[in-house]
């Protein structure tokens, strides 16, 4: 007798399974199976919350992806119809770079990432790397500089210096004085705060350029490197901001001293003119912290130096030159030199210390320079090409 109480229902059905092998048909009679009730009203409420889960990225798909980048980069393009990339396969390849880009909610999801992985204590890049002490360093150009693995040959070497001899020799020509600055990595002030897995050199290619260039050329080379190195102590960390790879402004202040110390005819700073204190930003936007992804969310503490009102009174005319130059004129000073740079964007923290020091001073935001390039800046007693460390490699496009 078959159970028919309210908990079980029963169910008898036949099965007939058909297989054919010439003209034989076998059929297999079916048989009683005991199943649990069915409730297909949460069966199909089941279905409903999985399938808006799956479907809501795609609703702002093209909408809020528009809006948001945390990785601070480009993102994919549709590509553009081609036989050819049709037939490499690279269309296809390029839409499925351009569906990832900008599937909805992928900063969201990019960001949560980028933070546990920062929790874990690892770097949610790998263009970043993380230090001790929560210092974070551009890996790249500097890690393979330090390293030794960006080493120049004879040749490239010879060629940065005929740039720059003959660079000098026209200068001389008017009477002017050709520099070349460097501003050090972070890596070259703080090595000790590096992963320990980052092979370190004390002959790196840095060192291997500018002692060629002393060697093998009159045009003088100051590097800030070891003014800092001088400065730096515990009572100053940090002086590069944590999650940036620049330097703060008081590191800018003693770079700008050594700079002016080797400018004949310029004004030394006076550090009694100035207040020095440490600055802890919770919620920094520096360049390191845009690629990790978490801009806005990271601590970017820094060493800050303020002018007091003894210092000297300047002016900045910003944009006045086709090349978008930056002027600064001393206002409160008539003697000293006037100077031209060329230069990257680590010699925007110095404008305030430099102004002090000079007469005069044009800042082209651009480096290294062509002589036609400076030709079409006013004239000046000094041209001065600054670059920092991952930076040089520069000079050999411009020879």
């Amino acid at each position: 007798m078959l159970n028919t109480d309210s908990q079980h229902t029963c169910h008898c059905e036949k099965r007939s399974a058909t297989k054919r092998r010439g003209n034989l048909q076998h059929e297999h009679a079916g048989d009683c199976f005991v199943v649990p009730p069915r409730n297909d009203r949460w069966k199909k409420s089941y279905v409903r919350i999985v399938l808006t889960i799956l479907l809501i990225p795609g609703l702002f798909a093209f909408s809020s992806r528009e809006q948001e980048n945390q990785e601070a980069r480009t993102l994919a393009t549709f590509p553009t119809y081609n036989t050819d990339a049709i037939v490499s396969g690279d269309y296809f390849e390029h839409i499925d770079t351009y569906l990832a880009d900008h599937f909805g909610w992928r900063d969201k999801l990019v960001r949560t990432r980028a933070t546990l992985l920062y929790a874990l204590g690892m770097s949610p890049s790998k263009d970043v790397l993380r230090g001790k002490r929560d210092m974070f360093f551009l890996s790249r150009e500097p890690i393979h500089q330090i390293s030794g693995e960006d080493s120049y040959t004879i040749a490239q070497l010879k060629q940065v210096t005929a740039y720059l001899d003959e660079l000098q020799n026209i200068l001389a020509k008017d009477g002017r004085t050709l520099l070349v600055y460097i501003a050090p990595n972070k890596h070259s002030i703080y090595p000790e705060l590096l992963p320990k897995t980052i092979p370190k050199t004390p002959h790196d290619a840095v060192y291997q350029l500018q002692t060629y260039i002393e060697q093998h050329s009159d045009v003088p080379v100051i590097h800030a490197k070891e003014a800092i190195l001088r400065t730096k102590s515990e009572d100053n960390f940090p002086l590069y901001y944590l999650t940036d790879t620049h330097w703060g402004n008081y590191a800018a202040f003693v770079a700008s001293q050594a700079l002016l110390q080797a400018i004949p005819g310029a004004k030394p700073l006076d550090e009694t003119n100035y207040t020095r204190q440490t600055i802890h930003t919770d919620q920094g936007d520096g360049d390191l912290s845009r690629l990790l992804g978490l801009e806005g969310s990271l601590p970017n503490t820094h060493q800050d130096i303020t002018l007091s009102a003894k210092a000297l009174p300047y002016e900045a005319l910003l944009g006045k030159t086709a090349s978008g130059s930056v002027h600064i004129v001393t206002t409160a000073s008539t003697t000293g030199p006037s100077v031209l740079i060329f230069h990257d964007s680590f010699i925007d923290a110095m404008f305030p210390f430099l102004a002090t020091g000079l007469r005069k001073a044009t800042f082209v935001r651009h480096s290294p320079p062509t002589l036609a390039e400076i030709d079409a800046e006013a004239r000046t007693d000094v041209v001065i090409i600054e670059l920092v460390e991952r930076n040089l490699p520069r000079l050999m496009d411009a020879s």
